[in-house]
């Protein structure tokens, strides 16, 4: 690769770092005004599994979002869970 392009993808990458705590927290902002709202309060299982999904892609983890994960991490089902017989995360 040529010297000039590594160095420009180096300062694209700085800078796209330098936006992500900025992101992050405008991102929990918004979470957090989304469960200000008296229906979405009153599901504890939304709230979980809102709080959860943004959690998991604000810490880099989005693509190992699975249903079976979403069962057990979001919406709080046991570990012996059986995602092929029961569709409710999906």
């Amino acid at each position: 690769m040529d010297r000039n392009m590594s160095d420009r993808r180096d300062g694209i990458l700085e800078q796209a770092q330098s936006f992500v705590p900025e992101f992050a927290a405008i991102m929990r902002a918004e979470l957090a005004q989304l469960l200000t709202d008296p229906q979405i309060v009153q599901s504890p299982v939304l709230v979980r599994l809102m709080t959860w999904l943004v959690e998991e892609t604000l810490a880099g983890r989005g693509d190992k979002i699975k249903s079976y994960t979403v069962a057990v991490n979001g919406l709080g089902k046991s570990e012996d869970f059986d995602s092929q017989s029961y569709s409710y995360p999906r």
